[in-house]
């Protein structure tokens, strides 16, 4: 195969990612909002493929009721301090986001305060899980309605 017909698909690639239009990038230093949810650059940035308990959100650890949430959101809080984060908005409304080059959606899997929403992040989540960290070593409180 000559030269040129290899390298003919690499530059096209090249190429298409250059004329396409890339995502805003937000950088700078970020305050959380929740577990899966931070304020960067003026605007609301939701971590890609994880879901995290909201605040308020209630488990057993150790035999007492604590707002899992909450130690969800501080989570984030620790992934993020003093760091440079970075986030950049993907097309299906979510962002991608780092704190000093750290993924922070596998952060968060892999702390156990945040489940995975595909498989990408799915053997993270069972090592988590494995390993009983975060809210893998607690046991949901069940709210009843109006409460």
């Amino acid at each position: 195969m000559p030269a040129t017909s290899r390298i003919l698909p690499f530059l096209t690639a090249v190429l298409l990612l250059a004329l396409s239009p890339a995502a805003p990038a937000y950088a700078g230093t970020a305050e959380v909002l929740n577990g899966h949810l931070l304020l960067l650059g003026g605007r609301a940035h939701r971590l890609a493929d994880i879901e995290a308990p909201l605040p308020g959100r209630k488990c057993t650890l150790r035999g007492r009721i604590i707002d899992c949430g909450r130690i969800a959101a501080s989570q984030l809080m620790d992934l993020t301090a003093g760091a440079d984060v970075r986030c950049r908005r993907r097309g299906d409304g979510v962002s991608l986001c780092t704190s000093n080059g750290y993924d922070l959606s596998e952060g968060m899997v892999y702390t156990g305060w945040a489940r995975a929403l595909n498989d990408t992040l799915a053997a993270t989540e069972a090592a988590a899980k494995a390993a009983r960290r975060g809210m893998w070593r607690t046991v949901p409180v069940i709210q009843k309605s109006g409460k």
